[in-house]
């Protein structure tokens, strides 16, 4: 006998401000929000400031059961800006980012969706920029530049316009399968929804990467856009920098990982990421005096005494520029 589990209960705050009639919402932007007090006025600010028109987008807050002043700096942002159209979802038990965006696309009425950190910023003509390219080249899909704070070198910048539709193309382009982020994407709704794609509910980190591989492949056309910056901020305390998770964060990412090279195994393709290496070099062939990992997201250095007791790990991140595309 099949035995469903009730789901937990979630309550959608009636906090609507409705464009006009006759309006059309051409995006929405989703923010999953926990405990971001600190920075989640940055965010919507960042979104206010756009030079599209704000009364066609629409932001959907989900706040994921949160403990600290989030919601209430939320509802204080609302009443002073009534021009703007935000709608709030409320956890009564954290859920995740993964569930967090399912329950957001299921009320979401824009053309595009587009996935938000409530720490992260984006420069002022992100929406435009992509919404435009995603017109003139009719793609479903369009890719943001990503600027990682913490590890530049996985930075990724566009010198130039590019519309894709290979798969393999897509994947080495986008590099998606080793570089996830949900963020770097303007979607379709209507691809999105017809496609079923959805984010898992078993992880709740590295939640995007198989999802947003498998939409990059099943995306007829894909664009590449230049000067449409996703700004990837650092923050220590978050939930991916605390101690506290990190036995949960390997665990997710080894999932994640072992997923999405399976679906590429069974599309036939390749990976779009360089394999990792490993260069050592040993006294009189024998002691080991550096082991160098070398990839192209990450690059380190250890350095031993007489080969044995490790003194110095050396990030060289100042030597490596973005990849450019």
């Amino acid at each position: 006998m099949l035995v469903l589990r009730p789901r937990p209960p979630i309550s959608l705050v009636a906090v609507y401000f409705c464009p006009k009639k006759g309006n059309i919402m051409k995006l929405s932007v989703i923010i999953p929000a926990y405990n971001c007090e600190k920075y989640i006025v940055q965010a919507l600010t960042c979104i206010q400031t756009q030079d599209f028109d704000v009364s066609e987008i629409e932001i959907i807050i989900v706040l994921d059961c949160c403990t600290d002043n989030t919601a209430e700096i939320v509802k204080n942002f609302i009443k002073q800006h009534p021009h703007m159209n935000i709608r709030v979802i409320t956890h009564d038990v954290n859920m995740g980012p993964a569930v967090s965006r399912n329950d957001a696309i299921a009320v979401a009425r824009g053309d595009y969706i587009h996935f938000m950190d409530a720490d992260d910023c984006i420069n002022t003509s992100f929406y435009r920029r992509l919404y435009d390219a995603c017109a003139h080249s009719n793609a479903d899909v369009a890719v943001s530049e990503f600027i990682n704070e913490r590890y530049p070198e996985n930075s990724i910048l566009f010198d130039t316009e590019l519309v894709l539709t290979h798969p393999q193309d897509k994947l080495d382009i986008t590099r998606v399968d080793m570089n996830g982020y949900s963020c770097r994407y303007l979607i379709s709704r209507r691809f999105w929804l017809k496609n079923k794609f959805c984010f898992p509910r078993d992880i709740r980190y590295c939640e995007d990467m198989l999802p947003m591989t498998q939409m990059v492949i099943t995306a007829p056309r894909l664009v590449c856009v230049p000067d449409a910056r996703y700004i990837y901020k650092f923050r220590t305390g978050s939930m991916l920098t605390t101690k506290s998770t990190k036995s949960q964060r390997d665990s997710d990412w080894h999932h994640a990982k072992h997923d999405v090279f399976s679906y590429l195994a069974q599309n036939d393709l390749q990976r779009g990421g360089d394999a990792f290496s490993r260069v050592r070099y040993k006294l009189f062939g024998i002691f080991p005096v550096i082991i160098a990992r070398i990839n192209a997201a990450r690059t380190t250095e250890k350095y031993y005494l007489f080969g044995i007791l490790p003194i110095l790990k050396v990030r060289l991140t100042k030597y490596v520029r973005p990849w450019r595309v």
